[in-house]
């Protein structure tokens, strides 16, 4: 079993880095789906997008239209309707053209012709009035009539209302070959579908590996110095992921908010109010390119006790095991058996999940308070916030650097 060890361990090694790859490249391609999932649902291009309430009161216009279409004898009057405005509107320009030609040698003769012109087109109203009926039929004509309410009704919003820039869902869309915006989701929900499904093999192989590094280290009775190299090595790569990828992500969103117009049912769903996801990696690096001295501070302490202590602890074991006389050195000792409470990777830890349960509190709070905007608006809300792989691989690397560590001052004393 003693000769079986190494080889085990070492396969375990191999087979974690396989893993740790597969799962990193995925992350991240999850990542950019999500992204991308967010972006096209975002509410900019839904409950506060201008077109989209264009296209929603034509739709109720044109439903109106088709219910006055079908009522009985309505046709007939509004025939009688245009046929009659139509008349008033041309004797209304014969007579602005007659005082317009007022005065003048040729007056008379113009006017003269202006009015044979004017009759002929009388004679043409019935023939006119049927041109206006045909176009504002509803049932053959919804479409049109539905691009002429929108024409007008941007022609009224185009100085109050700012219009939305499509070129991101444009270029989402040709990216993933969707038709539409509708469409692009269900393809992105598919890919996060089958990404995740693969992924979940690599995550499932790295926990195996991460449990039987900890028996390892807590339960068995010789360590040889083979054994403590594996498992920091494995450590290094759960320090690794834990870094690279992102920690936490917080989504508030509208699920399904209902109401009515003109007893015309509204539905909106799927809206996203917020979201964010960072790795600590992330996080160092928009903190230290900003600025501001106390974002540059605090981007400079994560930086230091979550990344630079804890590589340093691990670089010190190593020395430690393999050089006899580095055993000694107080500086290693210092940075394997002391930098434990200094480098705060545990408190770290903690003070994600604080974190992630006190925006929880607040997302759901907001959320609750929206609800009772009105009466007559029914909102489902939903949090999706949630702690995502890279908390995991940091905790991870906690447990492991805490069970190695525990283990070197136990055979030291």
């Amino acid at each position: 079993m003693k000769q079986l060890k190494p080889f085990i361990f070492s396969l375990f090694l191999i087979i974690s880095v396989f893993s740790g790859f597969k799962i990193h490249k995925s992350e991240h391609v999850l990542q950019q789906y999500k992204n991308d999932l967010i972006e096209l649902s975002d509410v900019t291009y839904g409950i506060l997008n201008v077109d989209t309430w264009e296209h929603l009161l034509a739709d109720i216009i044109v439903t109106k239209l088709d219910d006055f279409d079908s009522d009985e004898g309505s046709g007939e009057e509004m025939k009688q309707s245009i046929s009659a405005l139509l008349k008033t509107l041309i004797d209304d320009y014969e007579k602005t053209v007659e005082k317009k030609n007022s005065g003048g040698l040729f007056a008379s003769v113009k006017n003269s012709l202006y009015a044979s012109a004017f009759d002929g087109i009388r004679e043409d109203i019935p023939a006119l009035t049927d041109k206006v009926m045909a176009f504002l039929d509803v049932k053959n004509n919804k479409e049109g009539i539905k691009q002429y309410i929108i024409v007008l009704l941007k022609k009224y919003t185009s100085g109050t209302f700012e219009r939305t820039d499509y070129s991101k869902v444009n270029m989402i869309a040709e990216n993933y070959e969707g038709e539409n915006s509708e469409a692009t989701v269900t393809i992105l929900h598919q890919k996060l579908a089958d990404e995740n499904s693969e992924n979940q093999i690599y995550k499932v192989l790295l926990l195996i590996t991460f449990l039987g590094f900890i028996i390892l280290f807590f339960f068995s009775k010789h360590i040889t110095k083979a054994d403590y190299l594996l498992g920091i090595l494995f450590s290094f790569l759960l320090l690794f992921l834990g870094i690279s990828l992102p920690m936490i992500e917080i989504d508030a969103r509208i699920s399904e908010m209902n109401f009515s117009i003109l007893d015309e049912a509204i539905s909106f769903k799927n809206q996203v109010l917020f979201y964010k996801s960072k790795s600590i990696y992330e996080v160092v690096t928009l903190m230290m390119a900003q600025k501001t001295i106390s974002l540059i501070a605090v981007g400079s302490l994560i930086f230091l006790f979550s990344v630079l202590f804890p590589i340093t602890k691990l670089i010190s074991s190593i020395l430690y095991v393999i050089h006899k006389k580095l055993k000694e050195s107080k500086l290693i000792q210092f940075f394997i058996f002391k930098t434990g409470k200094w480098s705060m990777a545990d408190v770290f830890v903690i003070a994600i999940m604080m974190a992630f349960i006190g925006f929880e509190g607040i997302v759901n709070d907001q959320l609750s308070q929206l609800k009772t905007i009105s009466a007559s608006v029914d909102i489902i809300t939903t949090n999706n916030s949630s702690v995502l792989f890279g908390f995991y691989a940091f905790t991870a690397f906690v447990i492991l650097s805490i069970a190695i560590s525990h283990r070197i001052h136990k055979e030291r004393s």
